[in-house]
């Protein structure tokens, strides 16, 4: 047995499931993101608080995203395979449970549903999340023609 005892395994992710990516900073490796998708909605450009450096980090805004990008920050690898578990477990929950089959079906069901809830509120999240992404690309592009918002200039 291993003299670390059992936590060993979950404190290296190898049973988390499913997996969350940390984003880093380059230059003093502070984690400044935590998700399940590999793709981040943002500018591009990030100022690290601990060691003030700027560095990409390949963020890209909605409207600028590939198709691969979009399906894989709404619909990541990890929540794929997450609701493809979720609904066999629940399936499973509802063959192996009582005699009564409608019994069996209810609790199958909220089995699932329950596994399921979460990933209902990301994508919520995401949506908004969208919203403001496409909210700085318009920005970002008026300036660029030479417009200030008013938020840039402070006035109202």
């Amino acid at each position: 047995m291993d003299s670390r005892g059992p936590g060993i395994f979950l404190r290296k992710n190898v049973m988390a499931f499913p997996k969350l990516i940390n984003h880093r900073c380059p230059h003093c490796r502070r984690i400044y993101a935590v998700s399940v998708s590999r793709v981040r909605l943002g500018a591009g450009m990030r100022f690290c608080l601990k060691c003030k450096g700027a560095f990409e980090d390949g963020s890209v805004e909605w409207p600028d995203a590939s198709n691969r990008e979009r399906r894989e920050y709404v619909f990541p690898e990890g929540l794929k395979l997450a609701i493809v578990g979720e609904f066999v477990i629940g399936c499973l929950i509802a063959l192996i449970g009582t005699r009564d089959w409608l019994t069996s079906l209810g609790v199958g069901v909220l089995a699932v549903l329950a596994g399921v809830l979460p990933w209902i509120v990301r994508l919520f999240i995401c949506r908004f999340r969208i919203r403001e992404s496409i909210a700085r690309h318009r920005t970002q592009a008026l300036v660029r023609l030479g417009y200030k918002s008013a938020a840039m200039t402070g006035s109202r």
